[in-house]
């Protein structure tokens, strides 16, 4: 074997370990977004109400996933508005379909931005139904921001951290106890 071909039998050889180290690579990556995809998927909300529709002057409708940084948030709307002449129904965001605009006074939803987007079904509502007149949105998103707002849409945004519980149920309280 000459040196012309000992070059190429190792040329070859590095050619293949880079190939092989480059797909590792690519799969490890894949492998990890799937999982914190997975990780970061929010939950099902259970549906609730706050106060007796009977009583009530007033009815909101808030739309939400699971997740403890949303659960802790509800946790404080309910106390802030438990006993009040207020109707405040709870369900998943994965009902939006269902939602008739003209049966509340306020929808808000509470949702997280995911590969910088919202739940597609969150977004088909917000592009081709929403009355932003009684439509708010309140969105979580690891970085705080939400980067393809729609310039028309009035929107809360926060991380899910701790710290962010009171500031973020406070907007929502605002929205909630708003005059028309």
């Amino acid at each position: 074997m000459n040196k012309t071909q000992k070059r190429g039998k190792i040329m070859k050889k590095s050619v293949k370990i880079s190939l092989i180290t480059v797909g590792v690579c690519v799969l490890l990556f894949g492998a990890s977004a799937v999982a914190y995809r997975i990780i970061r998927t929010q939950g099902f909300a259970n549906s609730y109400t706050i106060n007796q529709k009977e009583k009530a002057q007033s009815k909101v409708l808030i739309l939400t996933q699971q997740s403890h940084f949303k659960d802790s948030v509800m946790a404080k709307v309910k106390d802030t508005f438990e006993g009040q002449p207020l109707f405040i129904q709870v369900q998943d965001i994965s009902t939006i379909d269902n939602v008739k605009q003209k049966d509340w006074d306020r929808i808000l939803l509470i949702t997280t931005v995911q590969s910088s987007d919202l739940p597609e079904k969150a977004v088909h509502f917000i592009k081709k139904e929403a009355n932003f007149s009684k439509v708010h949105l309140f969105v979580t998103a690891d970085s705080g921001r939400w980067p393809k707002k729609p310039k028309e849409v009035d929107v809360v945004t926060t991380t899910s951290k701790k710290s962010n519980i009171d500031t973020f149920s406070n907007a929502i309280n605002q929205v909630i106890q708003k005059n028309d």
